[in-house]
Order: C-alpha cells, then structure tokens, then sequence
C-alpha cells in the first residue's frame, strides 16, 4: 500500500511539472500565439499554444530558430520563427539596429535606429524573400525608442485556410519628456498586410495627454476575416503598455 501511495505522488508532481512546460519600409513616417503565455512565477517566455487559437494549418512551429547563414539582414537578431504551411517552410525574424550617428548631420549630436522584419519562403533549397517591415528614427537629438515588445510575435491560422497570419507588436518615439510612445503593431497572410497604430499610456500622473492610450485601425482590416481584427485588438490590448 505505501508503494503505490508513493507512486500516486510521482505521477502527480510529473504531472504538474509538465503542465508548466511549451504545451506545443512600414511608412516614412517617425513615428506571432500561437497565444503565447508565460509562467510569470518561473520567469518562462516559452511560446505557449493555447487550445482555443491552435493553428490547425501549421505544422513543426519553433521559435528561437537560426537563420541560415546565406541570408543577408541588418541588425541584430530579436525574434524569429519557423513553421510549415500551404506555402511550404516559412521564416520569419525581427531585428534591430542599435543607435547610430545620422549620416551627414554637420557636426550634429542626431541619431538614427532601425527595426526590421523579414518573412522568407525556404523551399526547393532557394530563400525567397515575401515581404520586408522597414521601420526607423530618423535625426533624433534626444532619448531614441525602438523596441521590440517581447513574446509579441504570433503565428497563427485564424481562418483555417491553410496559410499562416503573423503578427508582432513594437515601440518608436524620439522624445525628451515623459509623453506617449507610438506604438505599432504589424499582421500579415501572405504578402497583405494589417495594421494597427496608435500610442502607449503613460504611468506618469504629469504626462497625462489627450494623444495616450489610441489605437487607430488600418482600413485594410475592412476586408479581412473578423477574427483577424479580434485577434490583432487582443495582442495590442496584451503588449501596448510594455
């Protein structure tokens, strides 16, 4: 009797233990969930699929991949993913430049930073590029942000056709004060893409404005699927404030 009550308590902590575990040039302008959660009180950023939003027509899905050697990018490496789909293999991968002197600035204490996002189609031994994200600060004289949000990148097939939508979230302003940040978030199927822009909140009582806290949607979302508009609303509602 003792051995099997032992037994019943390993299988339970196994259980518990598993349970914790991977359960599977944007404008001129200045300015990817499966749904990813995270186990806050282990510090795990694992990518984790949940049962409502599987993507039923993606296969061999990894984050955190390598990217191949003859692939050329600038920056340094954020994020990237690798699946299978009715396009064959795809990789995608997000980068950013740290700050740099603005080129040709006189003597001018101006800064530039660049964000870039690549979505390749690796199939028959070839790399064919499907889309690039460019985005940048251009001559800023004060405190520089482009961030990446972390654990943003969502890969899914919310209309089950067979055809992966990605989405990733960021952050750009070139401010010297506590006001909003712009805030950006990017979704593709295919080459079209989705977007939503707007701004952060500001924790800060003194830098309360009537530009925090927008989010203004792209009308290209006007002839998508719902699902994409509700999925793209969760993830900014999930990360904006970051």
């Amino acid at each position: 009797m003792r051995s099997i009550i032992i037994l019943v308590a390993i299988f339970i902590v196994v259980g518990c233990n598993n349970k914790d575990k991977i359960s599977i040039k944007e404008g001129e302008k200045q300015s990817g969930e499966i749904v990813r959660e995270t186990n806050e009180k282990a510090g795990e950023v694992n990518e984790v699929i949940s049962e409502e939003e599987k993507p039923n027509g993606i296969r061999d899905l990894q984050f955190d991949v390598q990217i191949p050697k003859n692939i050329k990018y600038k920056g340094i490496h954020q994020i990237s993913a690798s699946w299978k789909d009715n396009n064959g293999n795809n990789l995608i991968f997000i980068t950013l430049t740290d700050e740099f002197p603005t080129p040709n600035s006189n003597g001018e204490d101006f800064r530039d930073k660049e964000l870039y996002a690549y979505h390749y189609l690796m199939n028959d031994g070839e790399s064919k590029l499907l889309w690039r994200v460019t985005d940048f600060i251009r001559e800023c004289p004060v405190d520089i942000r482009l961030d990446y949000f972390p654990r943003s990148l969502s890969v899914t097939d919310l209309d089950d056709n067979g055809i992966a939508e990605t989405a990733f979230m960021y952050a750009l302003s070139c401010k010297g004060d506590v006001s909003p940040d712009d805030v950006k978030l990017i979704m593709h199927e295919g080459k079209t893409k989705y977007a939503i822009r707007g701004s952060n909140v500001v924790s800060q009582p003194e830098a309360v404005s009537e530009y925090e806290g927008l989010m203004n949607v792209d009308p290209s979302f006007n002839s998508a699927p719902d699902e994409f508009l509700v999925h793209a609303k969760k993830l900014w509602n999930r990360f904006r404030d970051l």
